[in-house]
């Protein structure tokens, strides 16, 4: 039927986290769905969340570094197995008018300067939720990690799986590294104050 590439919304690399937010699915369920789409040459891209966030009777429950770390070294063995071509990583986002975004407003989550700015929540380097024990470096960390994972495993074609719609990908991808890249040398210094924090 022409189907060539598939987003897998994985969400997590932790079943607890899974089951906290209510995905019903298992890691084991998302590998064999990996290996049989890998087995007819589709393509796989991994959606993942970093710092989910859930409640379970009424209490605040999150990923911490320690958590959304593992999720990205799930995708990094995903990526470096063949069982994905391509993750995208993002820190959880409470959509307005969603349980989670009333779960986050009642428990002042949303730093302040977020609220009514929605179009900033998926700039790079926003922070959209305030998690105890979790700092901006933190974030920035990982986002970067999520970064190097993909120009290390993600661009990793050999010749004869370059073909134009790969090559596009990689046009475009490359030159969005590239500018993500120019914003990190401008927030060196910013990255080093944060370590302080």
């Amino acid at each position: 039927a022409g189907c060539w590439y598939v987003n897998i919304g994985v969400e997590s690399g932790n079943q607890k986290t899974l089951d906290g937010i209510g995905k019903k699915i298992t890691l084991a369920q998302v590998e064999k769905a990996c290996q049989i789409l890998k087995k007819y040459g589709i393509k796989v891209n991994l959606l993942l969340m970093l710092f989910n966030v859930w409640t379970k009777n009424n209490r605040l429950n999150y990923e911490g570094v320690s958590e959304s770390s593992n999720t990205l070294k799930l995708a990094s063995e995903y990526l470096k197995n063949g069982q994905a071509d391509l993750i995208q990583a993002c820190p959880t986002v409470p959509y307005p008018g969603s349980p989670l975004f009333h779960f986050a407003l009642e428990k002042n989550l949303i730093p302040a300067n977020r609220m009514g700015q929605w179009e900033d929540w998926h700039e790079i380097w926003n922070i959209p939720l305030k998690l105890p024990g979790v700092t901006a470096y933190d974030y920035t960390k990982l986002r970067i990690t999520t970064i190097f994972l993909l120009a290390r495993y993600g661009f990793g074609k050999t010749k004869s799986e370059i073909h134009l719609r790969n090559l596009t990908d990689i046009i475009s991808r490359s030159f969005g590294i590239l500018l993500i890249f120019i914003e990190l040398v401008e927030r060196r210094i910013q990255l080093q104050l944060f370590s302080r924090e």
